[in-house]
């Protein structure tokens, strides 16, 4: 009920003509949809919602816009807030419920209060008079009817105490009752569909489908809880549900609470899901599963046959990961073998670029330049590894138009001025286009940018050299000038190589020349929260790695500064790390990013960027129960990235809230695709089954239906005929799936 920022607004509502006066005073927040305010108006007044309304502001009429009546010039309420009729104190419009009684109610804004998250809103606070009954004959019936029960002679007294059930009181009046009403009907809105408990009976379930149903609720709503059952997921029968239980461990980066039993669990695993915990335990940084993953790959190259590709890519990643001289070695000998293969080369490449020393990266180059096979999985590698591999692709399809061009890109993709002053440019044309190797002018200048800064590469490249592998700042900025002096060592490939590689040189300098030492920033910052808050949402992608926990561990008092920081129309890298920083906050302390939702949802939208759509929909999922509304006011929307990603998030936020929106969306579209059924199996919306089962009689190879369908009979009891065929199909998906993931290496 406390699920909006926006003012209160205090209305009047009387019902006209009535005798004697019947009135009521509630408080309802500004943003209010019609149609919501609709089912507030017959709470407060004690109707029962049997009969048409409509709203009547001026010449213009809002009502439902039912899909099989054709509009008869009224518009959608659901399209309209309340705020949009009724800007100013002493806004009059009307409201009209049962076209043949014809009750009339003016409604009038007497004041504007501030938002208030203290009390339940909407409220009744004062009125006067008992609502008249359904289907009395509208104010004049309602005189009548009242004159007969006043009077015991009269003709009608006794048959109208029958129909009205033996007594009535026009004076009555019970504002608890009315307020326990409004009270009781937003809790079970609200209320989430599935309680820790209910879900997590179902994740020992015989159906894969319902595991995976049950593991994934448990990971939406109640991630700080759910690492606990995942541990047990690991040797899952399925290796969907095992291999995402060991990617959200992995993620979670508490080793120290998890490592101890995934060792535990490791030696014994199903085949197929050892690689998935194995990888968890690298990302977590447990050296302890190094000897283990050793074994694993002497066993591989004894009996080739029995393992897939996605296994040895798994064991390629974990290693890289996990580093040392011992990794490194093992990568070079896997490097040579994976030669003939893609998929193999990419893991290869990147996991050996992770744990890499700067003679392997001169090594890895001297490769590059001399192969004839596979040259553009190296350079993608060499820009996976330096973290500017969209830019250096963005580029490479640049340079062929010009320098100018080019320049131009990276400004537009960097949201920020160009990185060089007229000189540079200067510099940077001539390299490109008047010399064939650009990468010592490339080098040079890099040198220069490093040196201004003081910065004791030198240090850096000791620790490098020692084994001491560098992150973040440190990191980004030798892995850029050991590529550089690499490639500045002989000739570039030619053709479009040549493009490429130099797309790879300017994007290395445009990281170079953006790309700040967080840490020394925060240090010498006099105000660190200022300072901090200036690093999360900077335009640059490289910023201290862990920034956003850094923000977080600062309380729920920070979040009013985070989310006034929030940008709709930015949708920049640091945008997408304030929304990162709002998910988790909210996460962490429920109902201190409540006020980020209406911002949320603007910065959704067709053109937006991929990232910043997805960390809008995470924050908006975690801020969970009181997003629902106002998704649901904008959900309707033209705007196709704002439909698709608020669907969505009401499938993360199993609400009866998010159950009625979607439903209802579905008849008046009277269409249903792929990405409602998946919302409604999400969600684990009972309502839902016997529509899924009349689109699955007329399309039974719908995507993803006859599990849809599974889960959703399991969930709720329900039995149908077709349960065994559902079965079937779904174990026919997860074979194709597995053949997938555990297929051999392709040549």
């Amino acid at each position: 009920m406390k699920e909006s920022p926006a003012p209160i607004y205090q209305i009047k509502v009387i019902l006209q003509h009535s005798q004697p006066p019947i009135w009521r005073r509630l408080l309802v927040h500004s943003d209010v949809g019609l149609d919501e305010l609709h089912h507030v108006l017959q709470i407060v007044m004690g109707w029962q919602d049997y009969h048409l309304h409509q709203f009547i502001v001026g010449t213009t009429r809002y009502a439902p816009i039912h899909p099989d009546l054709e509009p008869m010039g009224e518009l959608d309420e659901r399209l309209v807030q309340l705020e949009q009729v009724a800007s100013s104190p002493g806004a009059l419009f009307d409201y009209e419920y049962d076209f043949g009684d014809s009750w009339m109610h003016t409604l009038l804004l007497e004041e504007i209060l501030p938002p208030e998250t203290e009390q339940d809103i909407p409220r009744c606070i004062e009125g006067r008079g008992a609502c008249p009954p359904e289907d009395v004959g509208g104010v004049w019936g309602y005189r009548e009817f009242l004159e007969a029960l006043q009077d015991p002679d009269h003709p009608e007294h006794e048959s109208y105490l029958e129909w009205i059930g033996g007594e009535f009181d026009p004076d009555d009046l019970e504002l608890e009752e009315i307020n326990r009403r409004l009270a009781q009907r937003y809790r079970d809105l609200d209320q989430l569909l599935w309680t820790w408990d209910e879900i997590v009976r179902w994740i020992d379930h015989p159906d894969a489908p319902v595991r995976r149903w049950a593991q994934q609720r448990l990971i939406e709503r109640f991630p700080q809880r759910a690492g606990e059952v995942m541990v047990e997921l690991v040797d899952d029968p399925n290796f969907a549900v095992a291999m995402f239980a060991a990617d959200f461990l992995a993620k979670t980066g508490q080793g120290e609470r998890y490592s101890p039993r995934l060792l535990q669990r490791l030696p014994r695993l199903r085949e197929e899901n050892f690689e998935y915990t194995a990888l968890a335990l690298a990302q977590l940084g447990q050296r302890e599963v190094l000897p283990l993953l050793l074994e694993r790959l002497e066993r591989m190259a004894a009996d080739p046959g029995r393992f897939g590709s996605g296994q040895i890519l798994r064991i390629l990643e974990a290693l890289g990961y996990l580093g040392g001289e011992e990794a490194r070695r093992i990568l070079w000998q896997l490097h040579e073998h994976f030669a003939r293969d893609a998929l193999g080369r990419h893991y290869g490449l990147n996991a050996l670029l992770w744990t890499a020393l700067p003679e392997d990266i001169l090594r890895l180059v001297r490769q590059y330049r001399t192969t004839e096979a596979d040259a553009e999985h190296y350079l993608e590698a060499f820009s996976y590894a330096a973290g500017v591999e969209r830019l250096a692709k963005e580029l490479a399809q640049k340079l062929p138009q010009g320098l100018a061009h080019t320049l131009e890109w990276i400004e537009c993709w960097l949201w920020s001025d160009l990185p060089w002053d007229e000189a540079t440019q200067e510099r940077l044309q001539e390299a490109l286009y008047e010399q064939e190797n650009a990468f010592p002018t490339f080098l040079e200048l890099a040198r220069q940018i490093v040196r201004r800064r003081g910065n004791d590469v030198a240090a850096w490249r000791a620790d490098w050299e020692a084994g001491r592998r560098p992150s973040g700042y440190r990191h980004r900025t030798l892995i850029a000038l050991l590529l550089l002096e690499a490639l500045a060592e002989g000739k570039p490939r030619p053709g479009k190589l040549r493009d490429r590689e130099h797309a790879l040189g300017m994007a290395l300098l445009a990281q170079l020349r953006l790309d700040r030492d967080d840490e020394a920033f925060l240090q010498a910052a006099e105000d660190k929260t200022a300072a901090l808050l200036d690093i999360l949402g900077d335009n640059r992608r490289h910023v201290l790695p862990d920034v956003i926990e850094r923000v977080v561990e600062r309380g729920p008092e920070i979040a009013p500064q985070v989310i006034e920081r929030l940008d709709p129309e930015a949708g920049n890298w640091g945008e997408i790390r304030i929304a990162q920083a709002i998910a988790q906050l909210a996460r962490r302390y429920p109902g201190c990013c409540d006020a980020a939702v209406p911002v949320l949802i603007e910065s959704i939208y067709d053109d937006q960027g991929d990232y910043m759509l997805e960390a809008c929909s995470e924050a908006l999922s975690a801020i969970g129960p009181p997003a629902v509304a106002p998704i649901a006011r904008r959900i309707r929307e033209d705007d196709t990235a704002r439909q698709i990603y608020l669907t969505g998030v009401l499938a993360e936020i199993p609400t009866r809230r998010s159950e009625q929106t979607l439903l209802d969306w579905i008849e008046e579209q009277q269409s249903l695709d792929e990405m409602h059924t998946m919302t409604l199996e999400s969600i684990g919306s009972e309502q839902a089954i016997e529509l899924l089962y009349e689109v699955w009689q007329e399309a039974p190879d719908f995507p993803g239906l006859a599990e849809n369908l599974l889960v959703l009979c399991q969930l709720h009891g329900v039995e149908k005929a077709e349960m065994g065929q559902w079965r079937r199909r779904v174990r026919e998906i997860e074979e194709q799936m597995r053949s997938l993931a555990f297929g051999p290496i392709q040549e």
